[in-house]
């Protein structure tokens, strides 16, 4: 099943992007729903954006802040690598979390981030 993409644009992003050869995926370290990083996203002062953020609320939808061609502003030298995907995660996540504290308590996220991988691997051609 498709995801349903809820767009909430940023303005942050450079144009087109010139590859697709990575598709990479992010914490939030601290928004911990998909519309509470686009609110933050769409701030031009933050200066960062992802192409789709996913939280563990659902897994058959996914916040859209940059157009999937477009360049977020996500990894510095590697924004231009393939589209960005951050999971919302509080601050901490990532250091603190074990595997299993991702198995057990964050499937509906990892099967959104699942969904949104294969999506977007079936449209660029990037690699699993």
């Amino acid at each position: 099943m498709a995801l349903h993409r809820v767009q909430l644009p940023s303005p942050n992003h450079s144009g087109p992007r010139p590859s697709s050869r990575l598709l990479v995926l992010h914490t939030s370290e601290g928004a911990q729903d998909f519309r509470s990083l686009g609110n933050f996203l769409a701030n031009p002062s933050s200066q960062v954006s992802y192409n789709c953020g996913v939280d563990n609320t659902t897994a058959t939808q996914c916040g859209e802040y940059v157009q999937w061609n477009l360049t977020p502003w996500a990894a510095m030298a590697a924004n231009s690598w393939g589209p960005h995907l951050c999971m919302c995660t509080p601050s901490g996540a990532s250091q603190g979390w074990s595997r299993q504290t991702w198995l057990n308590d964050h499937d509906t996220m990892i099967r959104a981030a699942a969904a949104w991988v294969a999506e977007e691997a079936g449209r660029t051609g990037a690699p699993i």
